[in-house]
């Protein structure tokens, strides 16, 4: 029976039976610095924000918008579509 993989120059290969050298008794670990990534995996801090704002995930705080303001300068038919409660609409 054939194989994709019988072409390979690693089809040969045999395992060595030998076992890897253990590490030196004297080996101490690696120090890690504390600053490693400089903090781009930290956790936002956890704040309270402004009320009904908070922050997004990054720490960036939200924009607190008053739902009125987003009606502001649209025409009848804007306004309609916007505050339409019912099932889908097309536009």
């Amino acid at each position: 029976m054939s194989s994709l993989f019988d072409d390979s120059f690693l089809a040969d290969l045999e395992p060595s039976g030998e076992e890897p050298p253990p590490p030196p008794e004297d080996a101490a670990p690696e120090p890690v610095p504390d600053d490693l990534f400089g903090g781009a995996f930290d956790a936002p801090v956890q704040r309270s924000g402004p009320a009904g704002g908070g922050y997004y995930r990054d720490g960036a705080p939200r924009a607190v918008i008053d739902p009125a303001a987003l009606l502001e300068g649209l025409n009848e038919q804007q306004r309609a579509a916007v505050v339409h409660s019912g099932g889908p609409l097309l536009i």
